[in-house]
């Protein structure tokens, strides 16, 4: 009996100083929530107590010694909540156990009590659960203990204070201290109260320093200074889904956002800062206000977009629009920015805040929704779509029907050149692929199967993808053959170039081939086109191409196959294939044919926007991902294209396409 008492004795011991020495915290509130929840229910509590003291002193019958009696109610209470702070709020089936340690529950009591709790869920719109609860009750009961000595003058019993000096404890008459401020009065590093140590009760260990709990109002000096651009920093560098260090295998599935995105999340940050050059914890909903006002207030489409706004401020940049605007040489609808834009901006900056008040618990809690406009029309009219009778008008500028030469694109001749210009544009309208998924084409992503020619879209050396359904194949419209792409890629593979659009290549920046385009081809088209509306752009064929199809009754999984859109069918999406190649070789065929007007030219490489330092050479090519072994380069006649075999890809087969020779499949018969 002995042994087995020794044996459970040292399972005990074992199981304290490991909690002991693995402190936990007091869930669900961290130790500095913990510490301002008991300081101010201690000055309640003192004010409720002085009434109780007053109210029992008018109960005390005639014959009964007055401060023996209030001793008495006092120690009763001090004990009951003290039986709470260690046990919990009873049930009515544990009432009972505490009858037997004697001590009296009633149904009133518990009543109370209970009610207490529930004033303090509701008056600090906390949710009702029983972790918070617990932890309520925990800290009000606390809270009466300490209040009870302090109004009676004695302290904590020496076994009980945690990380005890050594020093003797005050003797049990000695008057009370001032009470000057919320916590006065109550020895907080003697007494049971939470403050940041853990749970209450525990010994600090020998010789180990206490943790500094900063000021309520004061965050941890990391973060007492940071500015709303250094947070940011932070926050990119650190959070692996913002494109931050992944530890471990998380790195090899991991994700994070792309350039584009970051640039963006940065300026967001930049603008606040501008505006609030303050640390970023002490941001109140009164600044934000004040920002959203100064985005109404800028220019549109050129804010820093020139050099000297990097040093301006906001305020300057406004008064600059402002000027411009009375000297008639900005239009008024040009100034303050578009929903979309201020949406992202204030979505953006509603990560970062989130994301630093999980840190500095002192900062305030800011409301976004008020920044964050709706968009009221329908999802189908967000984005206008090309029409037909557009799309011709647009294939009969001179780019497509002859202009002067490599300098003078928009001025009708007799010259027609091959480049991004030319080709972007047709193979977005006749595949509905999106600007940069066509824009960073590799010549090996241009392949044969069962005599179809298509081409893959799948994350290269040249760029990513937007998901994972992006990843697809696409047949080559009989249009884009009879006007001679494949004689145009082979062309360019001859040339010693891997990418296909080597004049989009951005150089040393960081820019995306698709915004290359935009910028260099897409914006001198544009002023040709007056029907353009805000928005419409390249990405409108993918819309057009989408009712097209519709129009022409081409099933949904179809299309969102050919245009790599995820559907929301479920299980019936998850267990149904790719569409094979052959039948989507048909669908290509019933988009709208916008350039029979067109005739079949020879191939003219135009390579006035190449980059000087890719000559055709072998060593060094355009396209090739740093570190990656050069692929073995393909010239001549009898050049031919290998690529995974979009039934592979499908899942349907797990044999590789064959190698076929580019030369002689540049017309309409190779597909058939």
């Amino acid at each position: 009996m002995a042994r087995q008492r020794a044996i459970r004795l040292a399972g005990v011991a074992e199981t304290v100083r490991f909690s002991l020495e693995h402190d936990p915290g007091d869930p669900p509130f961290t130790p500095e929530q913990r510490n301002a929840q008991f300081r101010r229910l201690l000055a309640i509590e003192r004010d409720r107590l002085e009434a109780l003291h007053l109210q029992v002193l008018d109960q005390v019958p005639g014959s009964t010694d007055r401060e023996a009696f209030v001793c008495q109610v006092f120690n009763d209470l001090e004990r009951f909540s003290q039986a709470l702070v260690w046990g919990g709020m009873p049930d009515d089936a544990d009432a009972s156990s505490l009858g037997a340690a004697g001590l009296r529950m009633t149904e009133l009591c518990l009543a109370r009590w209970q009610a207490e709790v529930n004033a303090e869920l509701e008056s600090q719109n906390l949710a009702d659960t029983a972790p918070l609860r617990r932890a309520i009750c925990k800290i009000i009961h606390q809270a009466r203990v300490a209040a009870i000595r302090e109004l009676r003058g004695g302290a904590t019993p020496r076994s009980q204070v945690r990380g005890h000096d050594g020093a003797s404890p005050p003797p049990r008459g000695a008057p009370p201290p001032a009470r000057g401020d919320a916590h006065a009065g109550a020895d907080l590093a003697r007494s049971r109260a939470p403050t940041g140590m853990g749970w209450p009760g525990r010994h600090a260990r020998e010789g180990q320093p206490r943790r500094h709990v900063p000021p309520l109002d004061e965050p941890v000096a990391e973060w007492a200074v940071v500015t709303v651009a250094e947070a940011a920093s932070r926050y990119l560098t650190s959070v692996p889904r913002a494109g931050g260090c992944a530890p471990g295998k998380r790195r090899q599935v991991h994700k994070g956002r792309d350039d584009k995105t970051r640039n963006q999340f940065a300026s967001a940050a930049m603008l606040l800062g501008k505006a609030f050059p303050a640390p970023i914890w002490r941001l109140q909903q009164d600044d934000l206000d004040r920002f959203a006002g100064l985005l109404d207030k800028l220019p549109a489409h050129s804010h820093h977009k020139c050099e000297r706004h990097q040093n301006m401020s906001l305020e300057a940049i406004i008064a600059e629009a402002e000027a411009l605007v009375a000297a008639g040489k900005l239009a008024e609808d040009k100034i303050g920015l578009l929903p979309p834009t201020s949406n992202r901006h204030f979505r953006f900056l509603r990560t970062l805040c989130t994301w630093v008040r999980a840190r500095v618990p002192q900062m305030a809690d800011l409301q976004w929704d008020d920044y964050i406009l709706p968009d009221q029309r329908d999802a189908r009219d967000q984005r206008l779509a090309f029409t037909p009778e557009q799309g011709k008008i647009l294939f009969s500028l001179p780019v497509w029907t002859g202009c002067e030469g490599p300098g003078q694109r928009e001025r009708p001749g007799r010259c027609i050149l091959h480049d991004a210009a030319y080709w972007v544009p047709l193979l977005c309208w006749y595949s509905g692929g999106r600007r940069e998924e066509i824009a960073k084409l590799l010549v090996d992503d241009i392949a044969f199967e069962d005599g179809i020619a298509y081409f893959n879209i799948d994350a290269t050396s040249t760029g990513r993808i937007k998901n994972a359904r992006s990843r697809r194949s696409i047949p080559l419209a009989c249009e884009l053959l009879r006007l001679g792409f494949l004689a145009y890629v082979e062309a360019v593979q001859h040339a010693g170039q891997s990418v296909l659009f080597p004049d989009l290549l951005p150089g040393e920046s960081k820019q995306h081939m698709g915004d290359v385009f935009y910028k260099r081809y897409w914006r001198p088209l544009a002023r040709h086109l007056p029907f353009l509306k805000p928005g419409q752009a390249l990405h409108a064929f993918r819309h057009m191409v989408s009712t097209g199809l519709k129009d022409a009754e081409v099933y949904i999984e179809t299309r969102n196959d050919l245009l790599g859109h995820a559907t929301a069918h479920g299980m019936s999406d998850r267990y149904s294939k790719a569409t094979a190649l052959s039948k989507l070789a048909s669908i290509v065929e019933k988009i709208p044919i916008v350039t029979g007007h067109l005739e079949a030219a020879p191939v003219n490489i135009c390579m006035a926007n190449w980059p000087c330092a890719y000559p055709g050479s072998e060593t060094q090519r355009p396209g090739r991902a740093e570190g990656k072994p050069a692929r073995r380069q393909r010239t001549g006649p009898a050049a031919s294209i290998e690529a995974p075999s979009p039934a592979k890809r499908a899942g349907q087969t797990k044999r590789k396409s064959a190698r076929v020779p580019i030369t002689g499949s540049t017309t309409p018969a190779a597909r058939r």
